[in-house]
């Protein structure tokens, strides 16, 4: 049977700052900025292509990896982590509630 305190803890994994309830916003939020990037470096991989600059669309695809998308990319990795342990704190306090 739940008490008060087990209560607490579990509303506080779920509902606190960092809690499961905020991790898939963090993600998403995320995905989205990936797609936000990815358009603007097609968009100039394009431009620089039809101008005849096939070494300079190279470069510009390679600076958005190295320059953007990589961070992010750690971004995400690191959130999937921590949406991990945040659900796996959550079913620890379930267990021992019950």
């Amino acid at each position: 049977m739940f008490n008060l305190a087990d209560m607490e803890a579990m509303d506080d994994a779920f509902n606190g700052p960092t809690g499961l309830g905020e991790a898939d916003s963090g993600l998403f939020v995320r995905l989205a900025e990936v797609a936000q990037v990815l358009t603007a470096a097609a968009a100039e991989a394009v431009r620089l292509v039809q101008g005849g600059d096939i070494v300079g669309a190279r470069a510009a695809i390679v600076a958005c990896y190295q320059q953007q998308l990589a961070p992010l990319q750690q971004q995400m990795s690191a959130s999937m982590l921590e949406m991990a342990r945040l659900k796996n704190d959550f079913a620890e306090l379930a267990r021992e509630a019950t």
